[in-house]
């Protein structure tokens, strides 16, 4: 029988009402505990484990070892041996090392999770984990949550769980880093670069090749995702777009479980605005147009100059009709030829 979810154990718990004081949970079938402070912090803990040979050199991620520690189970105190915690720094995301975390079950899906196979779980991670700046920058946030809404909308479309994982996997799809366009659909032979942006159509470049099909590919886009600020408790947070890209995965729970890996990957490699929870936005049915990447405005490249970025406004431009920009959309859903 399959291990419990980490991250969902540890979702489950409630606040602690004191300060100083944690509420903890036991992840059936594994030896891992889970544990929550009073401002949603989140711990785990290995129990019956080897001390770690090596650390990654993180600031924000802290490691403990205890050769024996006293745990309250069901009302009942026992001694556990050789416990390994980790906590993280209140300056970071908890969801996301919840999130990273559960990669342990897919790694070691008997639930005898070991120290080594959670040290490659946060190595792999590690960049994840250094401090955000006092202030994430808002459009980095519009944008991530723009990409969020695409991926958001292709899922709604697609008729079974290989689309849907088609769909998560064409989304930051080459090399190891940010790709240079959001979507990669090598069925369609087709990229996608979004933008979003608050008010007007008016989207910053970042280089020719966000607006330049590439050579092995036939087609090229910009989605154009046109959205609004809302008032508090409105709208939805980025952190609102995964979970409800989570509650549509279908198929059997081996196919939910990869699809939610797979995810996984894209939204560490995406970064932590992507679990963003203070900025809500609302985009309605008519909020995206897509434009061929051809039609977009862009300077004349002169010679010898390269990383030109520049400002386009589409609002003048001619996007796609509204059937073609279905039928653009639900190729790309099935990642078939137009």
């Amino acid at each position: 029988m399959a291990s419990e979810s980490i991250r969902d154990t540890w979702a489950a718990l409630s606040l602690p009402i004191e300060e100083g004081v944690l509420t903890a949970a036991h992840v059936s079938r594994t030896n891992a505990w889970v544990f929550k402070d009073s401002k949603g912090g989140f711990g785990l803990m290995l129990t019956g484990v080897e001390s770690p040979l090596r650390l990654p050199p993180l600031r924000n991620v802290h490691f403990t070892f205890r050769p024996e520690k006293l745990v309250e189970e069901n009302g009942r105190s026992r001694s556990v041996n050789r416990c390994l915690e980790v906590t993280l720094e209140p300056s970071c995301e908890p969801e996301a090392l919840a999130t990273v975390l559960e990669r342990l079950s897919t790694l070691v899906p008997s639930g005898s999770f070991s120290t080594e196979a959670l040290v490659q779980v946060i190595d792999d991670a590690s960049e994840l984990f250094t401090a955000p700046p006092p202030d994430n920058p808002k459009e980095k946030v519009i944008g991530v949550w723009g990409e969020l809404y695409v991926v958001s909308l292709l899922l709604k479309l697609a008729h079974d769980d290989a689309e849907q994982l088609g769909v998560i996997r064409a989304w930051e799809a080459e090399g190891g880093q940010r790709d240079i366009v959001d979507f990669r659909f090598p069925g369609s032979r087709t990229v996608v670069e979004v933008k979003t942006s608050v008010a007007r159509r008016v989207h910053h470049i970042n280089g020719y090749g966000q607006v330049t099909t590439p050579s092995d590919y036939e087609h090229g886009f910009l989605a154009s995702l046109l959205i609004r600020e809302s008032s508090v408790g409105g709208g939805s947070t980025a952190d609102d777009l995964v979970h409800e890209i989570e509650g549509l995965f279908r198929g059997s729970d081996p196919d939910i479980t990869r699809l939610r890996e797979t995810l996984s990957h894209k939204l560490i490699k995406r970064g932590r605005e992507s679990r963003d929870e203070r900025y809500r936005f609302i985009a309605s049915p008519e909020s995206l147009e897509i434009y061929g990447m051809e039609k977009v405005p862009r300077p004349a490249a002169a010679e010898a100059v390269s990383d030109v970025e520049w400002t386009a406004s589409l609002e003048n431009t001619t996007a796609l009709s509204h059937a073609e920009r279905d039928s653009t959309l639900d190729a790309l859903r099935a990642n078939r030829t137009f």
